[in-house]
């Protein structure tokens, strides 16, 4: 690299520019301020230029003073001249040269380095604090069950955190959920996170939808069409009477319960005589749900007319053989 180097600071100037010293001294002459070119050079292209002044400044003829001057001006005119046309291609040889510079090359190779580290995703361990939230989270949603899940119009609530800090919130509903504890937890896209957050419902109030203010209940009722303020959530059902289940083969359809439960009580059904569908059907005497049932399979139910139980009320049934 140093030998490069030197080779470039000592370059002689080509031919041309020997030429143009020698036919337009005033203009070419300053290209050899360059530092590519040698002392020598310099030294000889300046000298020449120099001796052309001289020359100019001999006296000629009886009115040589005014002559002198005249020459002498015109010498230093000439040499500005030159000097600026010189600068201007240097300043248009260095845009251009900006202008076809590589993007790298604008780039310090510490910064790159930088650049390409962050670009790079890094997957930093888990401290054993948030190891131990993770595990915590984690249990804490095996305790839910979801009793609705799906889309509907945006809500926004005021929601007071664990903290007691009390924020208005915007959100698009995703679930709704309840845990061990018969707490209940609604989910949904908070619209200034951009995340899926989890909303306490006992923390939640002043709930606003399609333009109406409503209670939790309410705009579960109305918009959900699920009844949150029964103690098992459910959808409403109008009063109903006691009916026998010894006319006939009985049809039941069990829904939205784990499937070690729903096998049991499907056994239990048909060593009682009843017949177990899959689904909801045309001669469909009663449908029993858990907290994971389709709200609209239920309402499909209901309007046949089929009765709407829990697993409590199944064995009330099989052991009193009525329904209340």
């Amino acid at each position: 690299m140093l030998d490069e180097a030197n080779s470039v600071e000592n370059r002689r100037p080509s031919v041309a520019l020997i030429l143009g010293i020698i036919i337009l001294p005033f203009v070419f002459v300053w290209f050899l301020l360059g530092r590519t070119y040698t002392s020598k050079a310099r030294i000889i292209g300046f000298g020449y230029l120099s001796f052309l002044g001289i020359l100019l400044l001999l006296p000629s003829g009886s009115n040589h003073e005014g002559t002198n001057v005249q020459s002498l001006v015109g010498f230093i005119l000439w040499c500005a001249i030159g000097f600026g046309i010189y600068k201007l291609i240097c300043l248009v040889k260095s845009k251009i040269a900006s202008l076809k510079l590589p993007p790298s090359q604008d780039v310090k190779p510490a910064k790159v380095h930088r650049d390409i580290d962050s670009s790079i995703p890094h997957e930093k361990p888990l401290s054993e604090k948030d190891e131990s939230k993770a595990r915590a989270i984690a249990r804490w949603e095996k305790t839910l069950t979801t009793l609705w899940e799906g889309s509907t119009a945006d809500v926004s609530f005021d929601y007071t955190d664990s903290q007691g800090e009390r924020s208005h919130r915007e959100i698009s509903p995703t679930k709704l959920c309840v845990n061990d504890k018969k707490e209940q937890y609604l989910f949904g896209i908070c619209h200034a996170e951009g995340e899926e957050r989890s909303f306490k419902v006992a923390r939640i109030e002043k709930v606003f939808s399609t333009g109406k203010r409503y209670s939790f209940e309410d705009w579960c009722f109305n918009l959900l069409e699920l009844d949150v303020a029964s103690p098992t959530p459910q959808p409403s059902r109008p009063p109903r009477k006691k009916r026998s289940t010894n006319s006939g083969a009985f049809e039941i359809t069990f829904t939205g319960l784990p499937e070690a439960e729903k096998m049991q009580l499907s056994e239990m059904a048909e060593e009682a005589g009843m017949v177990v569908r899959k689904s909801v059907t045309k001669n469909l005497n009663a449908i029993c749900y858990g907290g994971r049932a389709s709200a609209a399979k239920l309402e499909k139910a209901q309007a046949q007319g089929a009765f709407v139980i829990t697993p409590p009320e199944f064995e009330q049934l099989l052991e009193t053989g009525e329904i209340e």
